[in-house]
């Protein structure tokens, strides 16, 4: 017999299929598993240079993926030493779910860049999975099956015993995410047979379809203007990445890569990350433009046994933010060994950082703390001015993000209409050519790193 200790955590569940309900259930995929991956024997046996290896199990919740836990802590060193804390904002904090017990999933709260690691819920005998912090860090929607065999999606206030339960049907609710004013959920639910995505109101009421598809369609995530909804769906054969307005309406499909799964919106609106699998075994993390062009591989597993999964962005955007699992084949099986928290750094695109060295967490999502946008003044201009027009103005900013930049818009009637004139522009003035002859009317407003942003004047 084996001295090293297999335990049954598995990050379930994922869009593949349906987590186990029952006991008999459990037993039944269990023996299936066994005769799957040929597990024949507890007993350690060399394996056979001429056996294949079938491809790394994926995260489908219906079938153990056990863990080979490692006899010490983790040997394999950070990729690269830790942040330092002003390179990732100190006004965001991060929130994962771990396996540091060997028995099942709990919520960790940590800073954004990793540090002051807490345990937020620890419930036993259950699963606490796909955490997702709310714009202000004050919420986390999961989802967890301490009610019953299923999973349902559950609302806890950050510091607070405060825990609503928003779903409550036969079936799993899994995967939520905050609208960006936090008054809506979407969720992947299985209620109707097979997964699909709903929207709630934050408090559980008012659940609504989106998806009536027959195939997959789950992971779903808000564009920060709250007007676009990304999602995965199988309708087109292989999982890609999907968008629809957020009342469901206009569904369209991106030109992502095959087996595309988990997006996740810059926060300027402006990039998805997502992870896929198009032509290996092992995952990789992308990011696209929001229209799906101009798709960027940022991390691969270089050929070793490792997964890229589940990328989330830094409040500021300079961070992609993901799960890297190690995977180990042993006696005829695949067991993963470790998953890390790290981060891949676009001002240093051949940078990574860990957030999180344990070796036992999953699922990170980071949110920001600050939701105070800045405020604007624009400086008088003269009654005639040469062209172009040199505009100057000043801001400040309440929360901790500080000023970042400025839009601009013109008009040649006090009433509008309104023309951009500039936008995200840095420092504090714009050019405008104008034309001579023209009497023109600006107006401006300010942005902050956190995509929080001055309403226009009225």
């Amino acid at each position: 017999m084996t001295s090293r200790q297999l335990n049954s955590v598995d990050p379930l569940p994922s869009h593949r299929t349906r987590v186990n309900r029952t006991a008999g259930r459990l037993a039944l995929m269990l023996t299936a598993a066994i005769l799957m991956l040929g597990i024949f024997s507890p007993c350690r046996a060399a394996q056979l240079p001429e056996d294949p290896m079938p491809p790394r199990p994926v995260y489908d919740g219906a079938s153990p993926l056990p863990r080979r836990a490692p006899a010490a802590q983790p040997e394999t060193p950070p990729t690269a030493e830790a942040p330092a804390p002003d390179e990732i904002p100190t006004w965001s904090r991060l929130v994962f779910q771990s396996a540091r017990n060997n028995t099942d999933w709990d919520l960790y709260l940590a800073d954004g860049n990793g540090n002051n690691q807490s345990h937020l819920l620890n419930w036993s005998n259950s699963n606490e999975i796909h955490p997702r912090l709310n714009r202000g860090a004050t919420q986390v929607a999961f989802a967890s099956n301490r009610s019953g065999n299923d999973f349902e999606v559950f609302v806890l206030a950050v510091g607070s015993p405060t825990l609503l339960q928003l779903t409550d049907n036969s079936a799993d609710d899994v995967y939520p995410a905050w609208s960006p004013d936090n008054r809506k959920i979407a969720f992947q639910s299985y209620r109707d047979g097979q997964a699909e995505v709903y929207v709630m109101n934050a408090d559980g009421t008012g659940q609504t379809r989106l998806t009536f598809s027959p195939d997959y369609d789950g992971q779903p995530t808000w564009s920060p203007d709250g007007g676009v909804i990304a999602f995965v769906s199988s309708r087109s054969g292989r999982s890609k990445i999907w968008l629809m307005d957020a009342n469901g309406d206009n569904q369209r499909r991106l030109p992502s890569e095959a087996f595309g799964a988990h997006p996740a919106w810059s926060p300027d609106g402006g990039k998805i990350a997502y992870d896929a699998n198009p032509g290996s075994n092992w995952s990789s993390v992308w990011v696209m433009n929001a229209d799906g062009s101009n798709q960027q591989q940022i991390f691969a597993s270089g050929g070793t046994f490792t997964d890229g999964i589940r990328p989330t962005w830094s409040a500021d955007g300079r961070y992609v933010a993901f799960t890297r699992v190690e995977w180990e084949w042993y006696q005829n099986a695949w067991y993963w060994t470790n998953a890390f928290l790290d981060a891949w750094d676009s001002a240093n695109p051949d940078q990574f950082v860990r957030l999180s060295a344990n070796g036992a967490d999953w699922y990170p999502d980071w949110a920001t703390t600050d939701v105070a946008p800045p405020t604007s003044t624009l400086q008088p201009l003269p009654a005639v001015s040469t062209g172009p027009v040199r505009l100057n103005w000043t801001g400040t900013d309440s929360g901790p993000a500080g000023v970042g930049s400025f839009d601009f818009q013109v008009s040649t009637s006090p009433s509008g209409p309104w023309a951009d004139g500039g936008t995200n522009v840095a420092g504090p003035t714009g050019l405008y050519p104008g034309r001579g002859g023209t009497t023109y009317y600006f107006r401006v407003r300010a942005r902050d790193p956190a995509g929080n942003i001055e309403p226009w004047p009225a």
